[in-house]
């Protein structure tokens, strides 16, 4: 509160107040002198000061002449200032108010009003002049009334301001200027593409001259005061340019210019914009004008004379503090209750102020979100000291009133005092006439309708007028309807209750705003976002769910002890809402929370007795006591510990299968009668069937079945040393084969200096330690697993050699180790590689097949079908279409390793369907892989991605660093990269994609040094080379290029702790920035084909627009370039302001979703679940939450790819919201 001193000690004349809130200075404090304002009152930025700031101003200096409030139309400031000349009155001061609205851009609203804009300087001066002559306050209101009525204002603007302390700011396309624009960074009425500086005056102009009811227009041959006001944002010479051309065409249009302003008078922070007021002049209005004013920011130029400025002391003047009613009505209720409710209030309202900040940054200017959450913040103050052991309700509220008003300022903090004021004068009216009444939910609920009907006499808003009132009536309504009893029937009603308040804030979505500052929005910028619910309504929903939570009754035991929770509420039988460290039951109770451990029961920690063990048998044959039975609950402990064990009869020791023998080679059958446990349920019974193909080659004849035999068998470094005899029975069942050679190479453990090298490792074994038993169907101890891992080590040590990248064959050299034939290759590169018997086990083209020619006929059918055109979506040469099906007709590996993704790929879309052909395909693919690694020939790499593809679509999401390590330091061994062409080329690009995905899901870098991708020279170097391709596919990759580098950007180091980069740095900033200007290039300069096909925007039958392309290199490319926008304007650094201002993130996150639910290609689907993500958590209306759920479901339904944990992540992350 500023005020002239001279004023508060002489008060000989009308003392003239003003204010609103911070942010368009000079007003109002440039306004304060002699000749003009008395006293200025502050709010924060963009927010009307509370009505007790503005009465301390009233009671500070006062007159015997009265008081004139000079006030913008604003429903805040009218409701602030209008409580605070109540509340003057109620002590017999003499005040008065007049409104300014003089914004002619806004028609047709008859409820809000015109806005009050640059114009209230010209009522500041000629009331002050007025006062200043010794007026009486009737004089001075009739002056300022009439000045009110008889101007006109319009603004235009080429931006919107800059907030502080705002991480998302708001902006226009570039090319487009608003018109009508607001003084509270609001959105005009409307935008067009920018033209001349004429062209831009003339129609602002042409918006003031319309005829408009009940509004002042200006007319030829009018005297006027002509105001040119910048809005902040422009310099001396572009305001001079911009009055030079308004005094033209005013001239034009036969206006008198009798006075002019040109300068900064209200500014909107640094709205790059300006404003033009007209004032019709007569005599008086023109003399007024004319006279001196010591006022700082009122220009002395106009005058033609210097008068020095008399000081005008800033003094702080401390608020009045309200001396609240301290009579208490009888009625009380337990400070810890209300602290514990207090508390979910704030934790609920700070969870969900982002959202509502976000959405009143579209629909009005910004602070809905932040300003209740301070008015919360102080609501926690004010009672956090408060040590008694209960409260007086009515004394609660009129407290909480006090701190609203006080806390939160603005529309909203205005409206929230009224209401608890008035429910608090409600509630003495109550206790006061039936002191016997003592039932608190019958006084809350009159007192609460009650304090609705009062507020309605303060402000027209109802439901359907897009306020805050549309969730506190029907929420004030539906808790009034009384319920069947007490106890639990309160509180079914006030579950019904915010209930409805809930669907009351949903339904403002699509209303049209005819309250607040959203009714100066047009429609279509509602539409453009999908539609925006009301903040202020989101608010009090919000406020209400803390309530709730706080007040849900504890269940009604049924006798049995609750399995979750506290231990206290397990003692005692009562819901726990398992806050930690002290839930919320016994935080209300002031109870001690007790809590004990959690045991996680892991599967393959599993250990026990077969049942043929000697103490299992003698137990066995002993009768059990008739006191207690012994349950097996195995089953229901561990539902996925589904591992086999042989049945066997015998218990001899294991021998070498006769008919095992095959080309010298003893297949050794282990006995696992010691360790392994025999399942007997209906998992183990469908799992009993033998994999066994009967058209398996030797080599690759291997039972899967039982992986802990296969674990045994590594155990013992597959030496054939258990030298026990099974003799051969018809029903024994098959047992498994051990295939040595792919178990026979000892790997070294892998060196510091290979770390060191691949930096990437080190980031994977932090993500996905060996022991990880969370891995899809690669569990530890199965036969995928142990497949995987051979072939990993393979790939990880074929790095470490020094062998020449395809330069030469490699020369086998045979000889026995063991009675095993082994090679080893030699070459003088090479020290010495020990390999399995690479020559035996080659397989001959006589060899039997693993399939059927029926069966590899649909396999291959189905990867022709489905899988390579996943594959080849960025590819214009169609590599996994054409040429791989080719070259696996001379690379057996490449072969089966085609055959086993299409056999996975219809096993996960047919769920029916055993994984043993897979399984065997996989097996035999790698089997023929590994003599041919050292060749790193493109059909090794080819097989190698392929297989990747299948571990991905197999695996754990969250374990795929373990199954791309291998494969990406082959290819960095190889020197393959993204620039190379041809075969290489592609399957560079193809892997580089999973890469990504891996990324984003884990938020780490790539595997494949960013660095590596292009040129291997600078971030610079790399975009010149995708600029000057002439494919559209590579421009795609160009977006997956991109999107890497953000990964690079603000993915931590492997060695740093888990944090991003600092925002602040300077050197993250300047990397953050060219990345920026890159990923903005490529939308503004992809070429035609990336462009969509067609556009239909949202509707209420679809919450996201329909954007179709006809390729799929259009549709991921696309989706990849938003979400990379997304990633980089989440993490934008807080002292960059962007030129011009970019889409929102919300628009971003709402095209990645419209792209992936209009385009059905199951590639661009694979790679579009970690963009869905991204952008689904941006989501919050339940319609956007259904779509995506029904699009994840619809993925993995027809592509076999498992989306189900990506839609349970966004469930958890949408909580409430997702009801």
């Amino acid at each position: 509160v500023l005020y002239r001193q001279s004023t508060a000690e002489n008060g000989d004349k009308v003392v003239l107040v003003s204010g609103g809130g911070s942010g368009h200075e000079p007003a109002h404090a440039g306004y304060l002198g002699e000749g003009a304002l008395d006293v200025v009152v502050a709010g924060e930025i963009f927010a009307s000061p509370s009505a007790s700031q503005i009465l301390a101003g009233l009671k500070t200096v006062k007159s015997s002449k009265g008081t004139l409030l000079i006030v913008k139309n604003y429903t805040g400031d009218k409701l602030n200032f209008g409580l605070a000349a109540e509340k003057a009155k109620a002590v017999h001061q003499n005040v008065n108010m007049v409104i300014v609205g003089e914004d002619v851009s806004v028609e047709g609203n008859s409820l809000v009003g015109q806005r009050g804009l640059a114009g209230v300087v010209f009522v500041h001066k000629i009331a002050g002049a007025k006062a200043a002559k010794g007026a009486s306050l009737d004089e001075v209101t009739a002056v300022a009334t009439k000045a009110a009525s008889q101007m006109a204002t319009v603004a235009a603007s080429l931006d919107r301001c800059s907030v502080p302390g705002r991480s998302q700011q708001e902006s226009l396309p570039h090319d487009q200027l608003e018109y009508g624009m607001g003084i509270h960074n609001e959105p005009g009425v409307k935008r067009e593409t920018i033209s001349s500086l004429e062209t831009t005056v003339q129609k602002s102009l042409d918006i003031m001259f319309r005829p408009k009811t009940n509004m002042w227009q200006p007319q030829g041959g009018q005297r006027v005061a002509l105001m040119v006001n910048n809005l902040g944002g422009l310099s001396v010479l572009e305001l001079g340019v911009i009055a030079d051309e308004v005094v033209r065409q005013l001239g034009e249009r036969q206006i008198h210019i009798d006075r002019s302003l040109v300068g900064t008078f209200v500014t909107s922070l640094d709205g790059p914009g300006f404003s033009i007021s007209l004032l019709q002049l007569d005599d008086e209005l023109t003399h007024l004008l004319d006279e001196p004013t010591t006022a700082p920011a009122w220009p002395r130029s106009i005058h033609g004379w210097a008068t020095s400025a008399e000081m005008v002391s800033k003094r702080g003047t401390e608020g009045l503090t309200e001396e609240l009613d301290d009579i208490e009505i009888g009625v009380k209720v337990p400070t810890s209750l209300i602290k514990a409710i207090l508390d979910s209030v704030q934790k609920t309202t700070t969870e969900d102020e982002p959202k509502i900040t976000a959405y009143d940054t579209l629909a009005g200017d910004g602070d809905c979100g932040e300003t209740l959450l301070n008015g919360i913040n102080g609501l926690v103050k004010e009672f956090q000291n408060d040590e008694t052991e209960t409260l007086d309700i009515g004394l609660f509220f009129r407290r909480t009133a006090s701190t609203a008003e006080r806390s939160m300022g603005g529309t909203s903090g205005a409206l929230y005092a009224i209401f608890l004021n008035a429910v608090a004068n409600r509630l003495t009216q109550l206790t006061s006439a039936s002191p016997s009444q003592a039932v608190i939910v019958d006084l809350l609920r009159d007192s609460l309708r009650g304090g609705l009907d009062e507020l309605c006499r303060y402000t027209p808003a109802r439901t359907g007028h897009r306020t805050l009132m549309d969730a506190l009536i029907p929420f004030v309504q539906a808790f009034g309807q009384r319920g069947e009893g007490d106890g639990a029937g309160s509180q079914s009603t006030l579950e019904s209750a915010v209930a409805e308040a809930r669907k009351g804030a949903d339904s403002t979505r699509r209303m049209v705003a005819a309250l607040g500052r959203a009714s100066y929005v047009g429609q279509e910028r509602f539409d453009e976002e999908g539609g925006i619910p009301d903040p202020g309504a989101l608010g009090v929903v919000s406020i209400l769910r803390g309530v709730e939570e706080a007040l849900k009754l504890p269940r009604v035991s049924d006798g049995h002890l609750t399995r979750t929770g506290c231990l206290n509420c397990r003692r005692k039988k009562r819901k726990c809402d398992e806050g930690r460290p002290t839930c919320g039951t016994c935080y209300r109770r002031d109870e001690h929370c007790e809590w004990g451990l959690k045991i996680t029961f892991r599967a393959e920690n599993a250990q026990g007795l077969d049942e043929r063990h000697p103490s299992m048998r003698k137990m066995a044959k002993k009768r059990p006591p008739k006191e207690f039975e012994i349950l097996d609950v195995t089953q229901d402990v561990i539902s996925d510990y589904h591992v086999a064990s042989p049945v066997m009869e015998s218990d001899e020791d294991d021998t070498v299968d006769p008919e095992s023998r095959n080309n010298g080679r003893n297949v050794v059958r282990p006995n696992l009668n010691q360790n392994a446990r025999q399942d007997t349920g209906p998992f183990f019974a469908r799992q009993q069937r033998s994999s066994v193909i009967p058209n398996a080659s030797p080599a690759s004849r291997r039972q899967t079945e039982s992986a802990v035999a296969n674990l045994l068998y590594l155990s013992q470094s597959g030496q054939a040393n258990l030298h026990a005899h099974i003799h051969a029975q018809p029903h024994v069942q098959p047992h498994v084969d051990i295939d040595p050679a792919l178990q026979q190479v000892t790997m070294d453990p892998i060196s510091l200096e290979m770390m060191n090298e691949y930096s990437y490792m080190e980031q994977m074994q932090a993500f996905t330690p060996e022991g990880s038993s969370e891995d899809g169907i690669f569990l530890p101890g199965s036969a995928y697993h142990e497949l995987h891992s051979t072939l990993r080590n393979h790939l990880i040590q074929e790095t470490r050699s020094n062998a020449p990248t395809r330069s030469t064959t490699p020369r086998y050299d045979i000889h026995s180790h063991n009675g095993h034939d082994v090679s080893v290759i030699r070459d003088e590169f090479v020290e010495s590689v020990t390999v399995p018997d690479f020559q035996t086990l080659a397989i001959p083209v006589s060899a039997p097949t693993l399939l059927s020619e029926e069966n590899e006929c649909a396999l291959w059918k189905n990867y022709f079908d489905e899988i390579a055109p996943w594959l080849d979506k960025f590819d214009r040469d169609r590599h996994f279409q054409y040429t791989l099906p080719t070259m696996a007709k001379d690379h057996g590996h490449l072969r089966y390793s085609m055959l086993a993704l299409s056999a996975r790929q219809l096993e996960l879309k047919e769920t029916t369907l055993p994984t043993d052909r897979s399984l065997a395909l996989y097996q035999e693919a790698i089997h023929l892989l590994l003599p041919d690694l050292p060749t790193r020939s493109t059909a090794v790499i080819a097989t190698c991605v392929i297989l990747c593809v299948l571990e991905m679509l197999s695996c754990s999401p969250k374990a795929w660093q373990r199954h791309l390590d291998g494969c990406a330091s082959l290819m960095e061994a190889v020197g393959i990269n993204g620039t190379v062409g041809g075969t290489d080329q592609a399957l560079f690009w193809c892997f580089a994609r999973m890469d990504v995905c891996g990324g984003l899901i884990s938020s780490v870098k790539t595997l494949i040094p960013i660095s590596h991708w292009a040129s291997k020279q600078t971030l610079d170097a790399d975009v010149e080379h995708f600029k000057s391709t002439k494919d559209f596919e590579q421009w795609a990759n160009y977006a997956v290029y991109l999107i890497a580098q953000v990964l690079a950007l603000l993915a931590p180091l492997p060695s740093e702790t888990l944090q991003a980069p600092t925002r602040n740095d300077p050197k993250f900033r300047a990397r953050w920035l060219k990345l920026w200007k890159y990923i903005c290039d490529w939308h503004h300069q992809r070429p035609a084909p990336l462009l969509p096909t067609m556009t239909i925007p949202s509707s209420s039958s679809s919450p996201f627009p329909t954007i179709l392309f006809s390729n799929p290199a259009a549709i991921s490319g696309n989706q990849l370039h938003h979400t990379a926008s997304i990633l980089m304007l989440q993490n934008q650094p807080p002292a960059v302001r962007l030129a011009p201002k970019p889409r929102s993130i919300l628009w971003h996150a709402r095209q990645v979703c419209g792209i992936s639910i209009s385009n059905d290609h199951h590639g661009a689907w694979t790679n579009g679940i970690q963009p869905l993500w991204i952008a689904g958590r941006c989501m919050s209306h339940p319609s956007e939450h259904k779509a995506i759920l029904e699009l994840l479901e619809r993925i993995e339904r027809e592509s076999g790819w498992g989306t189900r944990w990506r839609a349970e992540d966004l469930k958890e992350f949408w909580g409430d919201l997702g009801d």
